[in-house]
């Protein structure tokens, strides 16, 4: 799970993990440290509630330096996996509440060879700022009742229209040996966010991604943070063989 910052989401978040029922995993808490914050308190109130580990980086919007330093979701996720032991992965984001118990569950009944990822709704700020006014915790589908939550625009589109996970997932999983054999994110800034240069990898492979059936997470709105000296507006790649999708040979970027 990577996190920067937002106590309150990320405790949010962190509160809907504490009723997942599988038992056997260990949940990776990397704290990005940015202008003095760090949410090493909300691992000191988790700690005897979730299996969980602390990790931290610092962010650094000039230099990357793996395992040191992060600027993005990508580089902030492969640290979480490089430092895993579990056979089989999940990243996820401090923003995102869980809907039901039963999540890692799914995940292991129904992957059988591609990744999976988790359908996101995206709450509004004024939906995410009441949010302590119903009881989500013990139903989260409670947060489905706000007025306008599948009408409204936000993010781009109505939650109506979400059906799918799409193509920029916050929560996504799949077999440690899959991650390590696709060369895990793109390290290197481009305008492709999250998982989404994996996923035209994963189609130069032939492969796909399924999104987990009846599951749903919520994203609890933020105001967009202006501070990080990166530009991320930079081509992408195109992919012609296996060893470049696998990150093990160049690929050539798209037209600026």
């Amino acid at each position: 799970m990577g996190a920067r910052g937002r106590e309150e989401h990320t405790r949010r978040t962190l509160q809907s993990y504490t009723k997942l029922s599988y038992t056997d995993y260990e949940l990776l808490f990397v704290d990005v440290l940015y202008r003095n914050t760090n949410l090493k308190n909300l691992y000191e109130e988790f700690r005897g509630k979730l299996p969980i580990r602390y990790l931290s980086l610092e962010e650094n919007g000039k230099e990357y330096i793996r395992d040191v330093t992060t600027w993005t979701p990508a580089t902030t996720w492969n640290y979480g996996i490089r430092q895993s032991t579990g056979k089989f992965v999940i990243t996820c984001s401090a923003d995102l509440i869980l809907s039901y118990p039963d999540m890692i569950e799914r995940f292991l009944e129904q992957y059988k060879s591609d990744r999976i990822s988790v359908l996101t709704y995206f709450l509004s700020q004024r939906m995410t700022e009441q949010l302590d006014q119903i009881d989500w915790y013990n139903n989260p589908d409670n947060i489905q009742s706000f007025g306008g939550f599948w009408n409204e625009d936000i993010s781009g589109a109505t939650n109506f229209s979400r059906l799918l996970a799409g193509l920029t997932t916050y929560i996504t999983g799949q077999p440690r040996e899959r991650w390590d054999y696709m060369g895990l994110f793109r390290e290197e800034l481009s305008h492709l966010v999250n998982d989404q240069d994996v996923m035209l990898r994963e189609v130069c492979l032939g492969r796909g991604v399924g999104t987990l059936d009846g599951y749903m997470a919520y994203h609890q709105a933020h105001p967009l943070e202006i501070g990080m000296d990166v530009n991320c507006i930079t081509p992408g790649w195109n992919y012609h063989n296996e060893l470049q999708t696998r990150l093990l040979e160049p690929a050539p970027r798209d037209p600026a």
